[in-house]
């Protein structure tokens, strides 16, 4: 489906698929197609206004895990580094995969962990 409001803040698509909660009836999800890591909760009730295109991206309530992962991105990105894909970012010493847990320096093509590359950092 495509929503002119919705737009994944982890890679920019605008296509996205709903999911239905089977714990939780009130409520319905919203995951994005492209990069699969976002995934968003809206009332039931606001269903019909969510598909009209009345129903903006900030009433959207992202969840546990969407918001660890939007965290580690703008803690990278604080520290210089640009998103290159919803995996991938990169400065002018390392690229970082965050699908792989790993950082690779652009130079050398050494490649440590993800973990261990933080912790130099601090």
């Amino acid at each position: 489906m495509k929503n002119d409001k919705f737009i994944c803040p982890i890679c920019g698509s605008t296509h996205f698929d709903h999911i239905i909660c089977r714990t939780h009836r009130d409520i319905f999800g919203i995951r994005c197609t492209r990069c699969v890591k976002y995934v968003g909760w809206l009332p039931k009730s606001m269903y019909n206004d969510w598909r009209n295109g009345r129903v903006d991206m900030d009433k959207i309530k992202p969840s546990k895990d969407t918001k660890v992962y939007l965290d580690i991105l703008q803690f990278f990105k604080d520290r210089g580094f640009r998103q290159l894909s919803a995996y991938t970012l990169s400065n002018d010493s390392f690229v970082i995969r965050l699908d792989k847990q790993t950082a690779t320096n652009k130079d050398t093509g050494e490649k440590i962990s993800l973990e261990q590359f933080v912790e130099e950092m601090n």
